[in-house]
């Protein structure tokens, strides 16, 4: 029952008023068509992960007639945790019987406080399945969790003091364009940019920061102090007054992110106060700059890369952009994408850069971690089919 059922229960007339003495929370996952292992696998490829990373917990493992289930702890301890099959389902369940919490959550009811009760509950079910499943080496199965704890999760601010671009679920289709492919990296540097500079708050439908920059400070800063072409301020042009249509914002597959990225106005002008140069007035909305995207990458795109660098990292950001939770980069078709023309020694210098990114990525990640990819939600898979 959700909370306004439960509170329905003591309006009964002469009814006892219901008191909380446990609440169960579970979660169902369907096993998918893209999964590489099956549920039961799942339960049991994870309980020597268990055993080891949980050393001191009561840990019950067993099959029943439904399929196989792992208990944690104590059923009349404060918090159990079950993990069993049925079915088609793998189910994830949580009872809670902490009297001191179980008081405040039984007030919230009763005055109504639906929406906290739920919100409070729920973070305390994320909470207790992260702390079981956080070094989880069988990813796959727990998608659901890290879509939902990444909310919570807490940025390292250190992460924040080196260039750093910001970017949500990206749609798997091919990048075929080599310009398209430029044009989505520009508009990363340019909301990274723009966090620095000074603005001005507008309301239209909601709340805007109104930028106004010289071009060429963009373009300095997408440079990194190396020589400005008038080629590329041509170009930088034709990007900016492509933002009105909005066609790369359509990459990201986060309706509210895309939204927040949408660019109402943006003009190109030359300005007399600035000496007759190319200004840029941009408008973006407020909510963006405090949005949490789920992955934070070193602008790496600010080097001097030459084609194939610039395509061996794009590749990597639209892999780890992608909403499974396995990563894995077939690096032969990857190759055979590059064209015909590719010859041998291109294709074992392809091979170095997709190696020397991965040697630094650790082999088990922690949200919080700052590194190479600074915030990944999930462990990596990287394979090589050659």
């Amino acid at each position: 029952m959700n909370s306004e059922e439960f509170v329905e229960i003591g309006r009964f007339e002469n009814s006892l008023p219901p008191i909380l003495r446990r609440i169960d929370i579970c979660y169902d996952r369907d096993q998918k068509p893209t999964d590489i292992i099956s549920n039961s696998r799942f339960i049991n490829d994870s309980l020597q992960q268990f055993q080891d990373s949980h050393p001191n917990r009561n840990l019950i493992f067993y099959k029943n007639q439904e399929g196989l289930v792992v208990k944690f702890g104590n059923r009349q301890s404060d918090r159990h945790y079950r993990v069993y099959t049925k079915n088609n389902i793998l189910r994830f369940e949580f009872e809670l019987k902490d009297k001191n919490k179980l008081n405040y959550y039984h007030i919230l009811l009763q005055e109504s406080k639906f929406e906290e009760f739920e919100r409070i509950l729920s973070y305390q079910f994320f909470k207790y399945s992260f702390e079981i499943f956080s070094s989880a080496r069988q990813p796959d199965h727990i998608d659901w969790l890290f879509h939902r704890v990444r909310p919570y999760q807490h940025r390292d601010s250190l992460a924040f003091q080196q260039p750093i671009i910001y970017t949500h679920y990206l749609n798997q289709f091919d990048f075929q364009q080599f310009q398209k492919k430029t044009d989505f990296i520009t508009l990363l540097q340019l909301l990274t940019f723009v966090r620095s500079l000074d603005f001005k708050q507008k309301t239209l439908t909601s709340k805007y920061r109104q930028f106004k920059f010289p071009l060429r400070d963009f373009l300095n800063y997408t440079n990194d102090g190396r020589s400005i072409h008038h080629y590329q301020v041509i170009q930088l042009k034709k990007f900016l007054n492509a933002l009105r249509k909005n066609i790369i914002i359509e990459s990201f597959t986060d309706e509210y992110y895309r939204m927040l990225i949408t660019i109402p106005d943006v003009k190109v002008y030359k300005s007399k106060k600035h000496r007759n140069r190319w200004v840029v007035e941009i408008w973006i909305a407020e909510d963006l700059f405090e949005y949490l995207c789920p992955f934070l990458y070193p602008d790496s795109f600010k080097e001097n890369l030459n084609k194939h660098q610039f395509a061996v990292l794009f590749e990597i950001i639209k892999v780890f952009c992608s909403e499974t939770t396995r990563k894995e980069f077939n690096i032969q078709q990857f190759l055979k994408s590059q064209g015909p023309n590719l010859n041998g020694t291109k294709k074992k210098a392809n091979k170095r850069i997709f190696y020397s990114v991965f040697e630094r990525i650790p082999t088990r990640r922690k949200t919080s971690t700052t590194s190479i990819l600074s915030f990944v939600e999930y462990s990596v898979q990287s394979k090589e089919y050659l």
